[in-house]
């Protein structure tokens, strides 16, 4: 999921808090994988943490998302929870994917930033190649503005323990996104590396350019990273 605001510089911290959610309620369908339920989580020692950051207000609200499998049951099918060890495995493993494509993310726009020639582009809004070579001199430049760095939403992973100190549910926090502050679209499918936004499109020039960090995250590992299924509002 992305966002227009301006990446942040992400590092990965065990803080203590109190997490409050309904994971009877649903935010929405569950997902492939994953249910997400409303929820308010609360530092305590949000003034530690690096801006923007998921806790920095006190009892935030959230998506709380947890991982489940389908059961069936008299021909039905049941949505069934995990145990907590085996959810805690589940539910680290998409806490470190979270790391990653965050990773991966931020080196495109380190390679768009750098220019070895010593000159950087004076040109406001503009993206310059790796090489010093600034595209605005293309012959349509104006495909290639982006307003404002996207992101991913903010996220954590909530541990929680019983009194002896073991593991009991694992949870993915996200930063919650307001319904009404934009149209929610999908960007890049998982199967392709085509937009699927046409061509004159609203937000087209921004899947064409999330074509293009796959392309880029593809190259820079040598095919073995990349992120995929580009989805959000701006």
């Amino acid at each position: 999921m992305l966002s227009s605001c301006p990446s942040p510089n992400f590092s990965v911290h065990a803080y203590h808090g109190h997490l409050y959610t309904d994971l009877q309620t649903e935010l929405e369908p569950p997902g492939s994988f994953k249910t997400a339920h409303p929820g308010r989580l609360s530092l305590d020692a949000p003034q530690t943490l690096v801006p923007p950051a998921l806790g920095m207000i006190p009892y935030e609200s959230i998506a709380v998302k947890r991982a489940y499998y389908k059961e069936t049951v008299c021909g039905k099918d049941r949505v069934k929870c995990f145990s907590g060890a085996y959810e805690v495995d589940i539910m680290g493993c998409e806490g470190k994917a979270l790391y990653w494509e965050m990773s991966l993310m931020d080196m495109v726009y380190l390679l768009l930033c750098e220019a070895p020639c010593g000159e950087s582009c004076s040109v406001p809004g503009r993206l310059c190649s790796a090489r010093g070579k600034c595209w605005c001199h293309l012959s349509d430049p104006s495909r290639l503005t982006l307003h404002g760095q996207i992101r991913f939403v903010n996220a954590g992973l909530a541990i929680i323990r019983n009194m002896e100190g073991k593991a009991t549910k694992a949870l993915l926090l996200e930063q919650l996104i307001d319904a009404g502050q934009g149209l929610f679209r999908k960007f890049v499918h998982n199967g392709s590396a085509k937009p699927l936004l046409d061509c004159g499109s609203q937000d087209h020039n921004l899947a064409c350019f999330l074509c293009f960090v796959q392309h880029v995250q593809w190259t820079k590992t040598g095919g073995l990273a990349w992120v995929s299924d580009f989805q959000g509002m701006v």
